[in-house]
């Protein structure tokens, strides 16, 4: 297994080299909304994968194989990538997509903003992958031009409560709080409108006026995501462990004065100081059941972070991975203590949140 790597143009927007590669089956970009180091971009999985398929993460570590070395500064050259929704952990789906959406692929174009860098790279774990390489080396190489925004909704937004419903179920929540039934419940509402146009130039759209480090686009059969996030869920990185959870939010204010008014309200708000140290014990607890004892920490708390629209509070937890664990092994654990506290809320009320977003 010889390491591929290709040197092209470096490019501070990686737009114009994911539009090259966008119409492959299963193009992907993991994109750093110029916010952070990388953006990663890649197509054409030698394989996919989805929940059919039995235990997802028994699967993925199936397909995946062995492990390889890692590269230094090359954080992604193949492997699984994709899309595992909040339903893989419910005991019934609530929305019309798949739970769990992955490819298996074995090439990247990863760009690296810090060193000024982008690189076409591969482990060619397979016979394939020398063709599809010079193919896609020949799609980067070719000048293209940006999709333009079409997209546009072309009905009524409608939402799957109503102000009734969803005040009764606020108030039920209420109770089962007070009633030490539970400390957390996302009680989420879901909108959605039927729309028309490009997707690929909506997102270009949405990065524009919501710049996130923690954005993507992934063109799946039947499905497009565009995601703007400004929060990590999970890392794993050798060995290190580390989520940063948002918990407080506050608009942006053209006036200087009033937007730092804003922050300093943010910061130091009781009330959204205390949402963000309940989710940060939550996860110090989550990453205690994969980590070593004693190593899980919390370098930051309470930090203000600004974005285009809007001001987050964030906070950090760390921990050491134990010894022959992975990120695989991360990302069931917390797929477990989800689906556990979800099977555990459920119990006792039943149906009643069949159709809401009860995020435990």
């Amino acid at each position: 297994m010889n390491f591929y790597c290709q040197e092209l143009p470096y490019q501070s927007d990686a737009a114009r080299y994911f539009a090259a590669i966008a119409d492959l089956p299963w193009s992907a970009w993991l994109d750093s909304g110029g916010m952070a180091r990388f953006d990663i971009l890649t197509a054409a999985p030698h394989h996919t994968l989805d929940a059919s398929c039995g235990d997802p993460f028994a699967t993925i570590r199936s397909e995946l194989g062995e492990r390889v070395a890692p590269v230094a500064d090359v954080p992604f050259a193949g492997g699984a990538l994709g899309c595992w929704s909040y339903d893989l952990a419910r005991p019934v789906q609530a929305e019309q997509l798949p739970v769990m959406i992955i490819g298996i692929y074995d090439w990247a174009l990863v760009l690296d903003h810090q060193e000024k860098t982008a690189r076409l790279v591969s482990h060619q774990r397979y016979a394939e992958t020398a063709v599809l390489l010079a193919q896609v080396l020949r799609f980067f190489q070719t000048e293209v031009t940006l999709p333009v925004d079409t997209f546009s909704v072309q009905g009524k937004i409608t939402c799957n409560f109503t102000k009734d419903s969803y005040s009764a179920a606020f108030a039920r929540v209420q109770g089962y709080l007070q009633a030490g039934d539970c400390y957390q419940v996302n009680l989420a509402q879901r909108f959605s409108a039927p729309a028309s146009g490009d997707a690929l130039g909506a997102y270009l759209k949405l990065r524009e006026l919501s710049p996130a480090p923690y954005s993507a686009y992934l063109n799946f059969p039947g499905v497009q995501i565009l995601c703007a996030s400004p929060e990590r869920f999970i890392s794993v990185y050798e060995g290190l462990v580390e989520t940063r959870p948002i918990k407080g939010t506050r608009p942006r204010d053209a006036d200087t004065e009033r937007d730092l008014q804003l922050a300093d309200e943010l910061s130091s708000h009781p009330k959204d100081r205390a949402e963000n140290l309940m989710i940060v014990d939550l996860l110090r607890n989550d990453l205690g059941k994969c980590c070593k004892p004693g190593s899980v920490r919390v370098p930051e708390l309470f930090k203000v972070e600004s974005y285009a629209n809007v001001h987050h509070l964030v906070s950090t937890v760390q921990g050491e991975l134990t010894e022959g664990r992975d990120a695989l092994d991360v990302m069931e654990r917390r797929n477990i203590l989800r689906r556990d506290r979800l099977y555990r809320f459920r119990r006792e009320y039943g149906h009643q949140y069949r159709h809401s977003h009860a995020g435990l």
